[in-house]
């Protein structure tokens, strides 16, 4: 069967994204424009702004440039005129923004300071569906070494290895840590056992005078510094 793609050429010129960029520049599109922009074509009967509103609603049926982050590669392949390659190429588009904001971060983080490393991480873990163990290593300066993450985990659990996390810091020459996980439920309250975990991870690095910072754990837009609430 013919199907014919509409192209954003074909649209009027005063509601193509490409010319209204070239006018009055970023800033000016929307959220749905900048988007159509990277899909480019729709199917029949849609222009690529229309496929871009779709995959920026939400459930609840808000827009929300975060979508992209909840959507799977099969998600997308389900909404009309996104093929596999446009379903990765989103992804990766979200995964750039992702590490860009990081890197925005990173160079002026303050790891004493579990606002700003919570906003640093913030993006990538609070969408996740699962638990998620991420360490970050500092050197004597509280300089950002490295982060990795050390476990992914189900819906409510990730296992934690207090033993791995050491042998890294021990790798990287850190002499401080920071202990990040998410609450895929949004609420970031701890538990008896993230309060249990942090106690024997002060104690282990007390002992190879490697410092443990904060554990923080996140939610959905929201945060708690176990350093804060005088666990640590």
């Amino acid at each position: 069967m013919d199907i014919k793609h509409l192209t954003l050429k074909e649209m009027p010129a005063d509601d193509r994204p490409y010319e209204r960029f070239m006018k009055y520049g970023a800033g000016a599109l929307s959220d749905s424009e900048l988007l159509a922009i990277i899909v480019k074509t729709g199917c029949k009967g849609r222009t690529g702004i229309d496929v871009a509103r779709e995959l920026l609603t939400c459930a609840d049926g808000s827009s929300s440039l975060l979508n992209l982050f909840r959507l799977s590669i099969q998600d997308m392949k389900d909404i009309d005129g996104v093929g596999e390659v446009k379903a990765i190429t989103l992804k990766c588009v979200a995964e750039i923004a992702r590490r860009l904001s990081g890197a925005q971060y990173r160079e002026r983080v303050k790891l004493d300071e579990p606002a700003t490393v919570a906003a640093m991480y913030m993006e990538t873990m609070r969408h996740l569906e699962y638990e998620q163990i991420r360490i970050v290593y500092s050197d004597g300066a509280q300089r950002i070494i490295c982060d990795e993450v050390i476990s992914n985990g189900t819906v409510n659990k990730a296992l934690v290895s207090v033993r791995d996390i050491f042998i890294k810091a021990l790798e990287h020459k850190a002499v401080g840590l920071i202990m990040l996980h998410n609450h895929p439920s949004g609420d970031p309250t701890p538990s008896n056992e993230d309060i249990s975990i942090t106690r024997k991870l002060s104690s282990a690095g007390s002992l190879m005078d490697i410092g443990l910072i904060d554990h923080i754990i996140i939610g959905d837009g929201r945060y708690i510094s176990l350093l804060e609430q005088g666990v640590i």
